[in-house]
């Protein structure tokens, strides 16, 4: 199944980095989601941060923008492929890692890692309410 869900986002990787490299042109956007960031990480800065299914790198790029440490994974070998170029190219110092096999969360998580963990299931409350496809409702 791994395997299945990889080859998908490696053959939409470039569609899905136009998509997202939409959302860096929206200056709102790009506040909304730092506010969120910031919010979920307590304001806390500097923080160990692993970006699980990092896609073309958007969260990964605002995060090390905010001054944190991060670590992004995905199991597509084009999302880390084009999450990789996008690193350079915004001029973030990201690590990224394939995922050859399923990852799990460990036990004990960081704050880092649930707050980021319920921000991209759409579960982050806002003060608008919940997050619906990227957006606040």
């Amino acid at each position: 199944m791994l395997k299945d869900i990889s080859k998908y986002w490696t053959s939409s990787s470039d569609s899905y980095d136009k998509a997202v490299k939409a959302q860096f042109r929206s200056r709102r956007t790009v506040s909304m989601w730092t506010s969120l960031l910031n919010e979920g990480l307590g304001g806390r800065k500097g923080q160990a941060v692993l970006d699980m299914g990092t896609g073309p790198g958007f969260f990964s790029i605002l995060l090390s923008r905010m001054g944190h440490r991060v670590t992004a994974v995905d199991a597509s070998q084009g999302m880390i492929e084009t999450a990789s170029r996008n690193f350079k190219a915004a001029g973030v110092d990201v690590k990224p890692i394939w995922a050859t096999r399923p990852v799990s969360m460990p036990k004990r998580t960081t704050p880092s890692m649930r707050s980021y963990a319920a921000m991209s299931s759409g579960r982050c409350p806002t003060r608008t309410g919940p997050l619906r496809n990227g957006t606040a409702s």
